[in-house]
């Protein structure tokens, strides 16, 4: 049931892989939705798993395809049909991908939307337009296709620039937001987005109207607290009478300091587990109080009015504020409704603080905002924000829960941070690469995660080859 849920809140169904309904598969299901969603995920190789280089030609795709065909062919495998049959799933994608030479070549710049921006390249050559960012992989091609992809269940800040190709002041900053695009591809937090305003006018006259006005171009900061089903509303827009040119390095660092936040995106599980309920309760000898606040959604509610959009900041704005004394934790009730029951029966949302102390099994709880009278306003969180801090902290051992849906290799180190205090086998490997860059060092010859595990943990002296700058 859990698995189903975290399917359903990120689109994904148990026909993800080609159909699978069993219990079991449900995690292999949602486990490749996940994938596909990771900042920095790349998802299957073609042409590796065809057995075929880049340079194969029609030929040799096709007799590669049947070649795999036989091969995972549930009544021939050897194995679990079941595998079989995820795997024939991922040929077919593969073959229906390569076969076609407009497919084909935006697999090789977008590997996880090449069938949208096929039709995109395909789109602007029927009406004879241009577009400054095409064939850039570090900076994403938003438009009304694959938007939904693109804006709705973020993970990273994400920057989008709103752009004419034929306007001036649009032109001059190219440059500058593709040097902010791959910066952001190294960035665990960071990704590059645009908007071709002449292409897809309907989507930009849609932020336009979020604005309150019209302009190009437009740089607009979103935080990964999205909380509208149908449009990604929670965005800072950048001033550049208060920031000036957006540099790359200066659009990392405001977008960073703009949006940022400290609100875990839980599910109903979670939330039940150890917010609603204390799961000290076993522990006779704690003597701790936990404060948790749940900002308790409804994301089609949301899309109806404009309350989550004036909540989000403020909750943002509190998270940051009651960093160190409670914790903050954001659920939709669309899709964890059981688990939302008796908190949210009505509105758009509601903000509840639940108070642990010690290994009582009775939870204190109370609203934050004022029934009725959606949303808070940033004034009043800031209050409550005081009375968790100075009332509640003078009391016994108040603990800060950690991050549970965001492991501590994700974060950006705090300067500081020693090498030997990291754990390089929890780290992706665009953050190992990342951090190798930071320390002056290569990893010459390396290809797959365990290379680069191997030469950090040389550098922290544990493997045994030195630490000179290559290997």
């Amino acid at each position: 049931k859990i698995w189903r849920e975290r399917l359903a809140a990120l689109g994904g169904s148990c026909r993800v892989l080609g159909g699978v309904r069993m219990r079991g598969h449900v995690v292999q299901a949602a486990a490749a939705v996940l994938c596909a969603w990771a900042p920095g995920a790349t998802g299957v190789d073609y042409y590796k798993l065809l057995g075929i280089n880049e340079f194969a030609d029609a030929d040799e795709i096709k007799k590669a395809y049947r070649q795999a065909s036989l091969k995972y062919h549930p009544d021939k495998y050897s194995g679990d049909p079941a595998e079989a049959q995820a795997i024939m799933v991922q040929v077919n994608d593969a073959f229906n991908c390569l076969k076609n030479p407009a497919t084909r070549k935006m697999y090789e710049y977008y590997e996880n939307d090449y069938e949208s921006m096929a039709e995109y390249e395909s789109q602007l050559k029927k009406e004879h337009l241009k577009d400054l960012y095409l064939y850039d992989a570090n900076v994403h091609i938003v438009w009304h296709k694959n938007k939904d992809l693109k804006l709705k269940n973020m993970t990273r800040i994400t920057v989008l620039n709103l752009y004419h190709p034929q306007d001036q002041d649009s032109v001059k900053h190219v440059a500058e937001f593709k040097r902010f695009g791959k910066m952001a591809e190294k960035s665990p937090d960071l990704r590059a987005a645009v908007v071709n305003c002449q292409l897809d006018q309907g989507l930009c006259h849609s932020f336009w109207k979020q604005m309150g006005r019209k302009a190009v171009p437009a740089f607009l900061i979103f935080s990964s607290l999205q909380t509208d089903e149908n449009m990604a509303t929670d965005f800072e827009v950048w001033d550049d009478e208060k920031f000036g040119f957006p540099t790359a390095k200066e659009l990392a660092r405001q977008a960073r300091k703009l949006v940022a936040h400290q609100v875990v995106q839980a599910d109903g599980a979670f939330l039940e587990a150890n917010v609603t309920r204390n799961p000290r309760v076993t522990d006779s000898n704690y003597t701790g109080i936990t404060v948790w606040v749940a900002w308790l959604y409804h994301s089609a509610r949301c899309s109806k009015t404009d309350a989550c959009d004036k909540t989000a900041p403020a909750v943002r704005q509190l998270s940051n504020e009651l960093k160190g004394v409670a914790r903050i934790v954001a659920v939709d009730c669309k899709v964890y409704k059981t688990s939302c029951r008796g908190h949210l029966e009505s509105g758009a949302s509601v903000l509840k603080a639940f108070i642990h102390r010690g290994s009582r099994h009775f939870v204190e709880a109370f609203r934050f905002d004022v029934q009725g009278k959606e949303p808070p306003e940033a004034s009043a969180l800031r209050g409550a924000a005081l009375v968790l801090r100075y009332v509640l902290k003078p009391q016994v051992n108040l603990t800060y829960p950690d991050d549970p849906f965001r492991p501590a290799a994700a974060l950006e180190p705090e300067a500081g941070v020693e090498l030997a205090s990291m754990d390089p086998k929890t780290m992706r490997v665009g953050q190992l690469k990342e951090l190798l860059a930071n320390l002056g060092a290569k990893c010459v010859g390396c290809s797959e995660k365990a290379d680069f595990v191997a030469r950090v943990l040389e550098l922290r002296g544990e493997g045994g080859a030195g630490s000179s700058g290559e290997l």
